[in-house]
Formats: C-alpha cells, structure tokens, sequence
C-alpha cells in the first residue's frame, strides 16, 4: 500500500479487499497513520456475510456454543464454513461407507441439500444414525444453507464493506443467501476452467487478499 501511494502512475487504481484485511485497527487505522489517506474513503471490498451481520438462522447458536466452549473466544474468520466443512466431509463418508475422496465426492452434494430430513451442527449422531438406516439427509450449516451447485460451491450471502470520509469501515450492501440464489437462477452455463463464469476488466483495479 505504501508502494502504490507514493507511486503517481498508480494513483487511478481502484482497490478491491477481501475480508481478510476487514479490520479497523490492524488495516485501516494504519493506513491513516501512515498517512495513506488519499482515496481511501473510495476502497471497497468484499466479505462472507457472517462478517456483516448477513447471517443463516443456524449462525446465533453456533456462535453461543463456540463462545461456551472457547472461554467466550469469538470465532474467528471462515470458522463457521470449516466447522460445516467437517460435517459435510463426515456425513458423505458415512454415506459412501468409506473415508476415501472418492467416495466423499460422490456423496457429498447427497448430504448438503434437499430432498432430506434436515440436520444441523451438534447433531451428529441422530445424522450418522439416520445415513445409517439410508434416510436422506440435508445439512444445514452455521454458514448458511451450504447447498452445493455443480461445481461444489454453497451460495451463501454475503455483503460489500467500504471507507468513508472520516476513515470509518462501514457496510455498503448486503446479499441474503435467498438473493444471491435468486441472482444465481437461469444464469449461463460457466465456461470451462472458471468458477463464476464473470469475466472483470481488472486493468485499473487491484484485488488485496488477506
């Protein structure tokens, strides 16, 4: 960042953020105090929706549990996707009858959306008992819904975060997971080799991981 500030030619690029740098303190703060100001009210970024407040119904409760077993630790960045993750990974495996990634490939959309009894996190052994007597089953997670499309993608919500004048990150829009699904309906097929099927003109932007 102090890189691209001090250098002129670079002062048209627009910055677009992942939620890794979403922090007041340890990101923008810093930026101010090292006086890279100039535009920063212009910097947007992206983020899982947990992050800003669009959240699953199940999100609440996993977060209380989490809190009751980690000395009121808050859970931290993506750990509602990996504590979903690790159902999702067990429950095709006791569907496939084995822990290979074959088999957790071949089961795991089975186990991630509907038609199915729907179960939720802490509830693994009424889901491991019901794959067991070859009930169908849906998962719904802490990160959303996670129903997997074709390619292995859950459609969660998610919001724009952004700087304003006084340097100050605010939420400039948020997508529910019902919105992003409904964007999602009738769109064209994604060519082979991509994930979104979006083609961007990233010429005068820069994306920052975190």
């Amino acid at each position: 960042m102090q890189d691209w500030y001090a250098n002129p030619a670079w002062a048209n690029i627009s910055w677009v953020f992942s939620e890794g740098v979403l922090e007041q303190a340890g990101f923008v703060d810093r930026l101010y105090a090292n006086g890279i100001d100039a535009n920063a009210s212009g910097f947007q970024g992206s983020a899982p929706g947990a992050y800003l407040g669009v959240v699953g119904p199940l999100f609440n409760d996993f977060k209380t549990r989490y809190m009751a077993a980690n000395s009121n630790e808050d859970p931290g960045l993506f750990t509602a996707n990996a504590y979903d993750a690790v159902y999702l990974l067990a429950a095709a495996a006791q569907k496939a009858g084995e822990a290979t990634a074959q088999g957790i490939k071949d089961n795991i959309r089975a186990v991630a959306g509907s038609p199915g009894s729907q179960f939720h996190g802490g509830q693994w052994a009424a889901m491991r008992a019901a794959i067991d007597s070859s009930t169908d089953v849906d998962y719904d997670g802490a990160s959303g819904a996670v129903n997997l499309d074709t390619y292995g993608d859950p459609l969660s919500g998610y919001g724009i975060w952004g700087v304003n004048i006084t340097g100050k990150i605010i939420t400039l829009k948020t997508y529910d997971e019902s919105t992003v699904v409904a964007m999602t309906q009738g769109a064209p097929p994604m060519p082979v080799g991509t994930r979104s099927g979006i083609e961007v003109d990233w010429s005068a932007t820069v994306r920052m991981e975190g």
